[in-house]
């Protein structure tokens, strides 16, 4: 509201009428004695008898502007309008100045701000001097600011201003104009004047919240304490000011201690300390506490769907990933246009539970919407990516290969920032390649991923990959380097070694392939003391073939038997029982040969070569 205006009850110089004795003149001197002594509705009533008896009378303008008067005073602001516009039009009016005052104070009521502005720059101009012009200029910014010329209302505070209204509004013009550390100055100003207690304690708030908008991080923070010190009317907001600045900086515990009060405050403060908190704990470890807190900012309209989207990457931290799914489809069920900012995180995080949920199928459907429902959305390639992870992960590569296309070829520019990065789409499309057994272009992908982000930590991994897949190709002598390299790492880290058995059993390959039997046998041996062989019994096998090929007969039985040991009614057990038997018979232990031997006649894969030696040892 506006200050209280200084309005003038003085009329113009009676004493003509004093001097003359008709009833006019007195009807009018009995007005103004009324208006002087504050009787508005009796002092009207004789302006009225006045200007119906004398409408022409010389005095008649004098009597309008007291009717004027009198109706300002009775708060009747639109009918005062009338007659203060016919006292406007006279350019000899002795209260002209008064009288545009008045206007300007007329449509304030009226909620014609820029209108008021216009008369009381007319009168700040064309009376500059006048009793009313401080007042008037005072007023003036504030009508500015209510119509929305903000530039105009941060202009037109005079540099000497005291009026702390005028200040006030100043600076709300400035903060306005997004000019914040102007805006806080004149805040300040406002709090160091005399300014009302209400005034003052939403100056303390908006200078805090302008000093955080200008990056003053301490300055702002030391404000909104100083605010929240006052204990006034504002003590919640800036509190929930203060949270939110110390969680942008990392101070956690600053943060909740300052929102943690605020969680019940009124009106929207409420629910956006409870988002804050939600978030600090879920980045704290403790997605169930956040969880909570999301869901009591999710009760307020205006904050339904930030805080669905948040409790839904709660409960997918906390490992609920049905409830996040649910939670992500009730939240999408509303009104589109009450949720369009954040429907397109809501239906990629709903594909993203989905997948964790193993609802496999639905998750696709999402992710394949995705880019035609929201095609310019910033998410539009991770969703894209989600789609082809989906897939590969489900083991349908040929989809997963449908779904890289898309996201090839890669965009280097702004990289860095990009999602997903250039690294992951690039890794995703020859691990997919490779798995396809399309060896030709996963050479080509691993190459590309090895060449553009050798300090990957998964380069190792496509290092290895490349390996097999050059092995599989036939070019052994890259493949063995790559592979050599692979083991050497395996060597360092225990738990890497697990994963290493294809390059222990392809490096074998290589050796066999060249005929160097020891290193084969060797390269066997390590893949069936893989702690993930999927085979270690034929790797063991194969390891005794290779010692018997270099003449190890007496190692190769003890990986004859060992394999027997592992598996004794295996699909490697007839092999291992022949050839133990063919090393057996090399060693000239004859009768555990022909015991072997014997068990595999059953076996119609290997029996001829069973009775072969069988007869060899019988001569």
């Amino acid at each position: 509201m506006f200050a209280a205006l200084a309005l003038f009850t003085c009329c113009p110089n009676i004493s003509l009428a004093s001097q003359q004795a008709d009833p006019a003149n007195r009807t009018y001197d009995a007005a103004s004695g009324l208006l002087q002594r504050g009787l508005y509705d009796l002092a009207l009533s004789e302006y009225d008898a006045f200007l119906e008896a004398q409408p022409e009378h010389e005095l008649a303008p004098a009597a309008r502007y007291g009717r004027a008067v009198c109706l300002v005073r009775l708060n009747r602001h639109e009918e005062a309008l009338g007659d203060l516009d016919r006292l406007a039009q006279r350019e000899d009016f002795e209260f002209a100045a008064e009288v545009a005052y008045l206007q300007g104070h007329a449509h304030v009521r009226g909620g014609r701000h820029a209108e008021a502005a216009a008369r009381f720059g007319e009168l700040i101009e064309q009376y500059p001097d006048h009793p009313t012009a401080p007042e008037a200029r005072a007023l003036r910014v504030e009508a500015l600011f209510r119509a929305g010329n903000m530039a105009a209302a941060s202009a037109s505070l005079p540099e000497q201003a005291t009026t702390p209204r005028a200040v006030f509004f100043a600076a709300m013009a400035d903060l306005a104009l997004e000019r914040f550390e102007p805006a806080a100055e004149r805040f300040a100003r406002v709090l160091a004047s005399d300014a009302s207690a209400d005034l003052a304690d939403r100056a303390a708030l908006l200078r805090a919240q302008s000093l955080d908008r200008a990056g003053k991080t301490q300055a702002a923070a030391d404000a909104y304490r100083a605010s929240i010190a006052r204990d006034g009317a504002f003590t919640a907001p800036a509190r929930v000011g203060l949270g939110e600045l110390l969680e942008r900086i990392g101070d956690a515990a600053g943060a909740v201690e300052a929102l943690s009060p605020a969680r019940t405050a009124e009106g929207d403060l409420g629910p956006r300390a409870s988002l804050a908190l939600g978030r600090l704990a879920l980045r704290a470890g403790d997605p169930a506490a956040a969880a909570e807190d999301f869901e009591r900012a999710q009760r307020a309209e205006s904050f339904a769907d930030e805080a669905c989207l948040w409790r839904a990457k709660a409960l997918l931290a906390g490992g609920d990933a049905d409830s996040a799914a649910q939670t992500l489809r009730l939240g999408l069920r509303r009104d589109p246009s009450q949720n369009g900012i954040h429907r397109a995180e809501m239906t990629y995080d709903l594909g993203v539970a989905l997948s964790r949920a193993g609802e496999t199928e639905e998750a696709v459907r999402v992710f394949e919407r995705f880019p035609r429902r929201f095609p310019d959305h910033a998410l539009m390639r991770d969703a894209q990516y989600a789609l082809a992870l989906v897939h590969h992960a489900a083991g349908a590569y040929d989809e997963a290969e449908s779904a890289i296309d898309r996201l090839l070829p890669i965009e280097e520019a702004g990289a860095d920032a990009a999602t997903p990065a250039p690294a992951d789409i690039r890794f995703l499309a020859a691990e997919n390649a490779f798995l396809l057994n399309d060896l030709a272009t996963a050479r080509v992908r691993l190459r590309d991923f090895m060449e553009s982000h050798g300090d990957d930590p998964r380069a190792p991994v496509a290092s290895f990959r490349l390996g097999l897949a050059l092995h599989r190709s036939g070019d052994s002598d890259e493949a063995q380097s790559l592979l050599l390299a692979a083991a050497a790492r395996a060597d360092e880290d225990p738990d890497a070694a697990a994963a290493m058995t294809p390059a222990f059993t392809a490096l074998a390959e290589i050796a066999r392939s060249r005929q160097d039997w020891p290193a084969a046998a060797s390269w066997y041996d390590r893949a069936a003391a893989s702690a993930n062989s999927a085979d270690p019994a034929g790797a063991l096998l194969r390891s005794g073939v290779a010692l018997a090929r270099a003449g190890e007969h007496a190692e190769a039985a003890e990986r004859y038997r060992a394999s027997i040991d592992l598996e004794p009614e295996g699909p490697h057990t007839a092999h291992a029982r022949l050839e133990l038997g063919r090393s057996l018979l090399r060693l000239d232990n004859l009768d555990e040969a022909e015991a072997s031997l014997e068990r595999v006649t059953t076996d119609d894969r290997y029996a001829a070569h069973a009775w072969r030696l069988l007869a060899e040892l019988a001569e």
